[in-house]
This record gives structure tokens, C-alpha cells and sequence, in this order.
């Protein structure tokens, strides 16, 4: 049995970001629309291997309708692939997580 790879948009709750402003303020609400002003437009393309249960999916099925609410033409799409993919992936994510953790946790170079 072979795998499409061709991607699949996922589609995503609208959520406007003046929901947030109780939360967080007016003025970070405004601000946020007004550094985004120069976006208005741009295309994003989301790309991941899985639309649920990871970190991921958790990220963008919030970032994606607040880029859109803020005139980002953003767009979310799923690759699929044999497990061996779905292996390789998560190797790699699981390396840049610990070179991060590494980078994070060396002393910072002072000129002097």
C-alpha cells in the first residue's frame, strides 16, 4: 500500500486576535496590528507532518487564524509519509531540541 504525498490544507477555527484583549491590553493588541501593517498580504505556507497531538499542531491551530486575522495570507498544509519519514522527522527534531537545550545552557561569551 503506498502513502499520497501530496499535502492536505488543514483547516482551522477563525479566532480574531481582539479576543486577546482582555487578556493582554489594548496596547499590546494595537501594537501587534500595527507592526503586522507591513505583513498585510505576505504568503505563509505552515508546513508539518501532523495536524494533531503534537507540539506543532497545538502552535499553529493558534498562530495560523491570528496571522490571517492580521492580513497574512497564511495557509497550513499536512505532508504524509511511510513511517520511516514520520522516524526521520522526529529524529531531527529531537537533535535541534537538544542542541538547543546545550546552546541555552553554555556561559555567555563577555568582550573584555
Amino acid at each position: 500500500m503506498s502513502v499520497s504525498l501530496a499535502p492536505r490544507r488543514v483547516q482551522t477555527l477563525r479566532k480574531p486576535l481582539d479576543r486577546y484583549r482582555a487578556v493582554v491590553g489594548d496596547e499590546a493588541v494595537d501594537e501587534l496590528r500595527d507592526l503586522a501593517r507591513e505583513l498585510r498580504g505576505a504568503r505563509v505556507l505552515e508546513l508539518s507532518s501532523t495536524a494533531q497531538g503534537g507540539g506543532v499542531a497545538e502552535l499553529l491551530s493558534s498562530l495560523l487564524p491570528l496571522q490571517v486575522d492580521l492580513g497574512i495570507e497564511a495557509q497550513w498544509q499536512v505532508v504524509a509519509g511511510e513511517p520511516g519519514f514520520f522516524e526521520v522527522t522526529t529524529a531531527e527534531q529531537g537533535a535541534r531540541a537538544e542542541e538547543a537545550v546545550q546552546e541555552a545552557s553554555e556561559p555567555a561569551l563577555t568582550a573584555g
